[in-house]
């Protein structure tokens, strides 16, 4: 019977750690996104994409003659219009950064 409680103890306390871990890294992941402010002074004007009716994004180099193609998802706020402003003279082949559903102009869940 003592093994027993000390496993479920054990249990207990690993979950413990591991729900407080994921809600601290969350919350600290989080915080980058929500005060992203569109980038004022840049080199390269990102061309809007709207893939649908709910789902928009950035991209450049779109006409690059290229086997490859960079997707990048992970465009809330307005991280995704940045990435492509900020990086997109850095790579010689298209690149994509779409919206999470609910955010910027992208709708929906």
């Amino acid at each position: 019977m003592d093994l027993w409680r000390l496993t479920l103890k054990i249990i207990m306390w690993v979950l413990i750690v591991y729900f407080s871990c994921n809600f601290i890294m969350q919350t600290i992941s989080y915080s980058f996104y929500k005060n992203a402010e569109k980038l004022k002074k840049v080199d390269l004007d990102p061309i809007k994409l709207n893939f649908n009716e709910q789902l928009s994004g950035y991209g450049c180099n779109l006409d690059a003659k290229s086997d490859k193609l960079i997707f990048y998802f992970g465009g809330s706020n307005e991280i995704a219009y940045n990435l492509i402003a900020k990086y997109g003279d850095n790579f010689d082949c298209p690149i994509v950064s779409v919206d999470y559903y609910g955010t910027q102009n992208s709708e929906g869940k």
